[in-house]
């Protein structure tokens, strides 16, 4: 992990998201609704679908906490070169598309948390 800002504060924030995201049932599911930006993640999985962004879910992406406003966490991401698919070829299969041969949530395992909120209870605003 490299800061990237407000390089002058310690990493307590994060260290305070890694340990929430290691909670368990109606735990995690309050710390997700009260520290996530879902909505912003859940709309960033879904640009990904339609651009099918299959290259950012294990890595090409930053963490990003509103520290001034709503004090939430949210993904955004970055490198998107090979977005709108790219099954090149049968025989080398790391270029396959999997985000469409599998479910969603094992193809971006930076979303591990969404399974958990969507079985809880409906996204709403």
């Amino acid at each position: 992990m490299e800061k990237k800002t407000r390089r002058f504060e310690n990493n307590a924030d994060l260290q305070s998201l890694i340990n929430g995201l290691d909670l368990r049932g109606q735990a995690l599911v309050n710390y997700l609704y009260d520290n996530i930006d879902i909505p912003r993640c859940v709309n960033l999985l879904a640009a990904n679908s339609v651009i099918r962004n299959i290259d950012m879910h294990r890595k090409n992406w930053y963490i990003y906490r509103d520290t001034g406003q709503s004090g939430e966490w949210a993904i955004l991401p970055w490198d998107l070169d090979l977005s709108h698919g790219r099954t090149w070829n049968t025989q080398n299969t790391y270029f396959d598309n999997r985000l469409y041969r599998k479910d969603l949530w094992s193809a971006a395992p930076a979303f591990a948390w969404a399974p958990t909120c969507s079985q809880t209870r409906p996204f709403v605003p």
